[in-house]
Order: structure tokens, then sequence, then C-alpha cells
């Protein structure tokens, strides 16, 4: 997966196998739609916060991508080695984007490289 950063928008893009298991090529997000950008780690979600699947792959252990549905709405998740399936998904690294007037509410990503997480996250805080 890469992220290329433009003045008024980030564009996520899957690559070869993540096309597949996401069923996504790309995701673009508008500046104005993101709302908050947070990179943790060691993360424990709620299974609640990220949802059940409605569309892409989810095999415990080794990644869930695609659409999921959650009380606040619809997420988009690519997470790699989550741990847990059904009160708590912990990952080692967890980059979230949260939206308003766009299709998903939040956007949930495994991003272990802690420089890309920062360039979005200054990216985005750079006109609040």
């Amino acid at each position: 997966m890469r992220f290329h950063i433009e003045d008024d928008s980030l564009t996520i893009i899957f690559q070869g196998a993540e096309q597949l298991w996401a069923i996504k090529r790309k995701l673009v997000l508008p500046k104005p739609s993101v709302t908050n950008v947070i990179w943790q780690e060691g993360v424990q979600l709620p299974r609640t916060e990220l949802g059940w699947r409605i569309g892409g792959s989810a095999i415990p252990g080794v990644l869930f991508a695609g659409r999921f549905v959650g009380r606040e709405g619809r997420n988009f998740v690519y997470l790699l080695h989550p741990q847990g399936w059904v009160r708590q998904v912990r990952v080692k690294h967890v980059l979230t984007i949260e939206l308003k007037d766009y299709p998903y509410r939040r956007l949930f990503f495994t991003v272990d490289k802690p420089d890309i997480a920062e360039q979005i996250i200054a990216w985005w805080s750079s006109n609040i």
C-alpha cells in the first residue's frame, strides 16, 4: 500500500494482492473530509468499533481488509496480523482516519513506519 499526499487530498493506493483482499484499488480522501488522524502502537480495538465485514476479506491472525459496518456507520479496514476476533482486535500499529461527508466513517490501516504516519498527520494538521 502506498500513500500519496497532495495539498488537498490523500490517496491510498492498494497494490497487487492488496486489491484482491480489500476489493479496492484506491481511496481518495479530500482534506476537508478528514476530521482526525491518529497513529497508535499496540492497540486493542473493540470489535464493535471495527464492525462486521460486509465486503472484502477476514482471515483471523492474517488480515482484515475491506468494508465493515458497525454501530457508527461504515468503516474501511486494512489490518495485518490482527489478533482476536470476537471482543477485541489487537494490532501492532494502526493509523485511524476519521471522516465526515464521505462514504466511510473511519479508515483503519496497519502502518509499520512511523515516518509515513507522521507525514500523514502533518498533512492533515497543516490547515486545521
